[in-house]
């Protein structure tokens, strides 16, 4: 037999379960929808409670920036859509949910927006012992971005001389650090030749930039080291950079604009890195390490349209062996 063990929420503090079994999963499955169908959940607060008392649980466990991404979702779900936020979790169902999604994609939010929507309402969900029947999530798309290749970022390198942008941008391109991983540098981080990656300047839910002591991952605290060039010029200079993620950002979208290059975001630089290192054979174990990826999946995932144009000249050059030996 197999098992399923229905979590229905609590009443007076007492947690209520519901085992079912059958002879197989599927069996199992729909005695459990057809359950749920018949016994709500004894949850009665109400979705713009329960979203409240979710992010005020996670102040003090998630960082700055998640905090701020999920008040913005409830701030656009109470002014919005306020019919929603009013609805008991025990009367969620299926159809209340996909008309949600629906009117959130007719407001014009991209897929990976409304998801991370029903990725909030679903946390909230479980976090309240509630259950969430499962709903058709609009497909994942592909972002199209711009990479700059080595021409490009040479004559980058040599337009922002003595400008505020040239320590950012030689950070990103070279060492593939990250806005905020930048913006939160002192000298104090350097050694040698060597820099220490161990914080990230994010924006607060107030609003305010603030310097959170760990960066955005684990992997992501991790030591790169860079030219020496690179170095002496941050020491020449004093310091690292005086201006937010937002403000990098916005200079160098202007500087682009100034001087005639084609337009790219800042953060592309880290793809310009990945894509230069893979196409000169640099081990991609190295590559994660001085990107800050946990794994090869998700450095190739992420970065898979970037790596594409390198794949193809690595299946030519091995077709070329082959075909010599032919």
């Amino acid at each position: 037999n197999y098992r399923m063990v229905l979590n229905l929420g609590t009443v007076n503090g007492k947690q209520i379960r519901k085992s079912i079994t059958g002879s197989s999963k599927k069996d199992v499955k729909m005695k459990a929808l057809e359950y749920q169908a018949l016994h709500k959940s004894p949850t009665g607060d109400a979705i713009v409670s329960a979203i409240e008392a979710f992010i005020q649980s996670k102040e003090s466990i998630l960082s700055p920036a998640t905090i701020r991404g999920y008040r913005n979702i409830q701030r656009r779900l109470n002014n919005d859509f306020p019919k929603f936020c009013d609805i008991r979790l025990d009367a969620v169902d299926d159809k209340k949910v996909e008309k949600l999604i629906l009117d959130l994609t007719a407001a014009g939010l991209s897929s990976k927006t409304v998801r991370n929507y029903y990725g909030l309402i679903s946390a909230v969900m479980k976090y309240k012992k509630a259950y969430l029947p499962p709903v058709v999530l609009p497909a994942k798309t592909r972002t199209e971005i711009t990479v700059p290749d080595d021409d490009v970022v040479k004559q980058i390198f040599a337009a922002i001389k003595g400008t505020e942008l040239e320590v950012p941008v030689l950070l990103a391109a070279i060492g593939g650090l990250r806005r905020g991983e930048i913006c939160a540098l002192t000298l104090d981080d350097f050694d040698g030749n060597t820099v220490h990656v161990n914080k990230d300047m994010v924006m607060g839910p107030d609003r305010k930039w603030i310097i959170k002591q760990r960066p955005k991952t684990f992997g992501s605290d991790r030591y790169v080291q860079l030219p020496e060039a690179v170095v002496t010029l941050i020491r020449e200079r004093g310091y690292v950079t005086n201006v937010s993620p937002h403000s990098l950002t916005d200079m160098h979208r202007r500087f682009l604009q100034a001087h005639g290059f084609p337009a790219f975001r800042f953060h592309d630089y880290r793809h310009y890195m990945v894509s230069s290192l893979h196409a000169i054979l640099v081990p991609d174990s190295y590559i994660m390490q001085r990107g800050g990826w946990m794994s090869d999946y998700v450095m190739k995932n992420v970065y898979r349209h970037t790596l594409a144009d390198q794949d193809k000249n690595m299946v030519q050059l091995a077709n070329d062996h082959f075909g010599a030996l032919l």
